[in-house]
């Protein structure tokens, strides 16, 4: 952490999971490094939180694209093609790697309202 940053708080953003917010030693140490706790309402993580919206959905696309053009792949009955074990890892993050961009992770935080702030873009029944 840079020097003029000590006295900072940092927001993280979770989804409403209870496991997230139940354990009070973890969320005490939290408080001490002035890390803001920010829980998502239920059934709101799919239109707020900016990775969901921006890189995941696009890296699964790119890792199967990614998967099912890769040259040592290998066809199931059903015609889904199926690489080994060893080669996973590896189209697994050519697909992350083509997806988590700068621009797309910026892209998440604004589509989510969160930076810069402003009011979500999803309906207020949600909430309830």
């Amino acid at each position: 952490m840079d020097e003029d940053q000590k006295g900072d708080y940092q927001a993280l953003t979770l989804d409403g999971f209870v496991s997230h917010t139940s354990a009070f030693r973890a969320l005490r140490r939290l408080m001490d490094a002035k890390i803001f706790l920010i829980s998502l309402p239920s059934h709101t993580s799919a239109d707020l939180q900016p990775l969901d919206l921006t890189i995941f959905g696009p890296a699964k696309s790119k890792t199967d694209s990614e998967r099912r053009s890769h040259a040592r792949l290998y066809f199931q009955n059903d015609g889904d093609p199926v690489s080994n074990d060893w080669e996973t890892p590896g189209i697994i993050y050519k697909g992350f790697k083509a997806a988590a961009t700068t621009e797309n992770i910026v892209s998440g935080f604004r589509k989510a309202g969160l930076s810069p702030f402003r009011r979500p873009t999803i309906d207020d029944e949600m909430f309830l």
